[in-house]
């Protein structure tokens, strides 16, 4: 099984003080993309896609680079929402050469390697592979197999976007249960950070 995560890393960081999330850092000095990068290769995909798009495509990018990932999609209007940026990202992939993308907001930077190795054993070309706790809620990051690529770059002009596809077709979804609070656990305030940097969260369990 052939995978490759989609970072989708292009927002403007508004409830962020309008800061590049990628590029915030964690208490060990890794920011945000290089831990999902690290986690990601760590689990199992062979690449790493990273979405940017303005304003901070260049930090993002400097980002990247300094995480050792070199494929990078360029999302020109992510005020379209995520599914436009994993849109655009599909683009790049050949589904003949990938069987599954990993699609990895990168505010979920707390992510185990073990859960991405438990995502990938039960993913499949048709399938969908979602994470959850023990009472089902599910989190990120999220596969999707390449014969679903279609319908997601579809859903970009959708309001529920990626989710439509999730609830279009229940039978085709695979929920496993996961014991890692990283799943759930987004970056989306200062508050937030903040949390994440005093130790007050699990970010040092990182693995």
């Amino acid at each position: 099984m052939e995978a490759v995560a989609v970072v989708l890393a292009a927002g403007a960081g508004k409830r962020m003080d309008n800061r590049a999330k990628a590029a915030l850092l964690l208490p060990d000095g890794r920011t945000f993309l290089a831990a999902v990068a690290a986690s990601a290769r760590a689990g199992g995909c062979r690449e790493v896609v990273v979405v940017v798009g303005p304003p901070h495509a260049l930090e993002t990018k400097t980002a990247a680079q300094a995480a050792g990932v070199t494929k990078i999609a360029e999302n020109p209007d992510p005020e379209r929402g995520m599914a436009s940026s994993l849109a655009v990202a599909l683009a790049r992939l050949d589904p003949h050469e990938v069987d599954v993308a990993l699609v990895w907001p990168v505010d979920h930077a707390l992510v185990r390697a073990g859960t991405v190795e438990a995502l990938l054993r039960a993913s499949g070309r048709d399938l969908i592979v979602v994470p959850t706790d023990a009472s089902g809620r599910g989190g990120h990051p999220t596969a999707f197999g390449a014969s679903l690529w279609p319908e997601l770059r579809n859903a970009a002009v959708l309001p529920d976007g990626a989710r439509a596809v999730v609830r279009a077709d229940r039978t085709r979804v695979v929920r496993v249960p996961v014991s890692d609070p990283g799943v759930f656990f987004d970056v989306d305030t200062p508050d937030d950070l903040r949390e994440v940097r005093t130790g007050d969260t699990f970010g040092h369990r990182q693995t």
